[in-house]
């Protein structure tokens, strides 16, 4: 070492030197500064998982929705409609495994091009807040994991299902429980919505102060699209006639698994030109069987003109309604009588229903469906002597904030992700059209014309393929040319050609029919309808339709009555045709 090297530098290392000369070249280009401690985190803009990449608009909430069943995913999807309007939320979904009604859950987000999160996945991020529409130990293990805050709502009518896998073997409401709402001894719910202040006294103490009363969106949405019942009704054909719905909650004590035969009677039994029955299932019916098995378990009665409503479109199948017939559950007890419509119970399901809950009470005044007298009458007197003010003492207490649901549900929602609160009601969700699973042309009736006090008569039409409770004296059976069933159209007495033919084709389909059938008829492209009787006798119709005129003709010569040369007035339904024949 050179000696006039200090001694100082001589001890110090090489690579020691080598590293300061490196720092006394580059300190020009970046001078040193002092440590700062970065600012605390921003909530939207410091989040494990985000992708700035990705995103094209600046996100100001993140909200993680999670839903286990079908009717928990429909209720929150109510609210989210409206709960980001005015900033820009971001709405992820994750799916809670275990429930045994969640088949083809992740199809249906995947339908509604929601994005979905595994839960892994979820756990692993950061969230503004949490929403759902039940509530369990796994929820209360997610919230735990990121200490999010989180809010539960009912996915029905309020919390009136008593149910001890719910509620862990203790008498209660389910989703009000202890077990549900706090498995650890403490409540893991920020808010918890109620429909109504009654069911602050069947809480549970842990939760007692995190509850909020935000009353039903779900009724206040039926309520305002009452307007769009005749659209509605239009969609499902019901034309004039009356509109039954059959509806059925899930489990032992529905109308589904103990009064199926009141669907059958219902088609059966009421005349098809005055009145349409519909049928409305629970999600957990579908989806704990398959819409496969219940086509199959109904295959006659929708051969027979019943209208199964595709799930998701209940709403508006119930707006459009005349009647409802059915159970314990939301839609019969809840729903249709918050929205004043004449209500038949037909299974009674208080066994399932927690005694203390007003819902109950409701359930319990209700009018019975009897099985064991003619149902015609019993519909008839329903909907006649219908009083929905009969009702508002039970509706009071189960129903709160009418009207004002959804904007106390989406502020609850917006004060957990520290938005700006709605100070007028949100725009109403919109409400799907109703849909049937499977719809078919009636081809075979069981007909009867019956004379009225005034002298003029009336055809009623029954499916001939279902039993019927009432023996119909001087009936006959009448078939569409459409029917394929070997059977059934060897005993048929009327044939009629559904669609018209040309002239020159009617004659001889009709002479092809015969002589096996009693009366084959047609209508034509020039607008008559031809028909013959078994014996040769040819009528010409020149106006009426073919159906009526064939019945009524059959019905006047059987009885030894003119039947050409003149002019007929009959009523089908509540229509009254005219037929003229020659």
């Amino acid at each position: 070492m050179p000696a006039h090297v200090p001694a100082e530098k001589r001890r110090r290392p090489l690579w020691q030197r080598l590293l300061e000369g490196v720092r006394a070249l580059t300190s020009w280009i970046r001078p040193p500064c002092p440590y700062v401690p970065p600012d605390p985190p921003i909530r939207w803009r410091h989040r494990v998982g985000r992708n700035r990449e990705r995103e094209t608009l600046r996100i100001d909430r993140y909200l993680l929705v999670v839903v286990r069943t079908h009717t928990s995913m429909d209720r929150v999807l109510e609210l989210l409609e409206v709960v980001g309007e005015g900033v820009s939320l971001a709405i992820k979904f994750t799916v809670e495994i275990g429930s045994q009604f969640a088949r083809e859950l992740v199809g249906k987000l995947r339908a509604l091009g929601a994005e979905e999160i595994q839960w892994k996945e979820a756990c692993e991020l950061h969230w503004d807040a949490i929403f759902a529409a039940h509530a369990d130990g796994q929820l209360a293990e997610l919230q735990k994991e990121f200490d999010s805050d989180i809010f539960v709502i009912a996915h029905g009518a309020g919390y009136n299902r008593a149910r001890l896998a719910s509620t862990g073997g203790r008498p209660g409401a389910a989703g009000l429980s202890s077990h549900e709402l706090a498995p650890d001894g403490t409540t893991f719910v920020s808010l918890l919505g109620l429909s109504a202040p009654e069911q602050r006294t069947r809480l549970c103490d842990e939760a007692r102060g995190r509850d909020i009363v935000i009353g039903d969106l779900v009724l206040d949405k039926l309520v305002a699209y009452l307007r769009h019942r005749p659209r509605f009704r239009r969609e499902l054909g019901v034309g004039r006639r009356k509109l039954i719905v059959v509806s059925s909650t899930w489990g032992p004590r529905s109308t589904y698994a103990t009064q199926l035969k009141v669907v059958t009677r219902l088609v059966a039994d009421l005349s098809a030109d005055e009145y349409v029955v519909a049928l409305v299932l629970h999600n957990n019916i579908w989806y704990g069987h398959s819409k496969f098995e219940v086509r199959l378990h109904l295959r006659n009665e929708i051969q027979s003109g019943l209208l199964i409503i595709e799930p998701g479109t209940w709403q508006s199948a119930l707006v459009s309604a005349d009647l409802v017939v059915g159970d314990h559950g939301s839609v019969t007890s809840g729903y249709a009588v918050g929205l004043g419509l004449p209500v038949l119970i037909a299974a009674d399901g208080r066994a399932e229903l927690d005694p203390a809950s007003p819902y109950t009470a409701l359930h319990l005044a209700l009018p019975r469906l009897d099985v064991a007298k003619p149902l015609r009458e019993q519909v008839d007197r329903a909907i006649a002597e219908n009083c929905p003010e009969r009702w508002k003492h039970h509706t009071d207490r189960v129903f709160a904030l009418r009207g004002e649901g959804l904007k106390a549900a989406a502020n609850a929602l917006r004060s957990l992700l520290d938005l700006p609160l709605f100070t007028a009601n949100p725009r109403v969700g919109t409400m799907a059209l109703p849909s049937v699973v499977e719809r078919h042309d009636v081809t075979a009736h069981q007909v009867v014309v019956r004379t009225q006090a005034d002298g003029t008569q009336r055809i009623e039409r029954h499916p001939a393929i279902l039993k019927h409770a009432e023996e119909f004296l001087d009936s006959c059976l009448v078939i569409s040319d459409l029917e394929a069933d070997p059977t059934t159209r060897s005993n048929a007495e009327i044939v009629v050609q559904a669609e018209p033919l040309p002239d020159d084709e009617a004659a001889e389909w009709i002479d092809a029919q015969l002589p096996t059938t009693g009366l084959v008829a047609t209508a034509t492209d020039s607008g008559r309808t031809l028909l013959r009787f078994s014996d040769g006798e040819r009528i010409t119709v020149t106006r009426g339709d073919p159906y009526v005129a064939a019945i009524l003709l059959h019905w006047r010569r059987t009885n030894v009555l003119p039947h050409t040369g003149g002019e007929f007035v009959v009523a089908l339904g509540n229509v009254t045709h005219t037929v003229v024949a020659s």
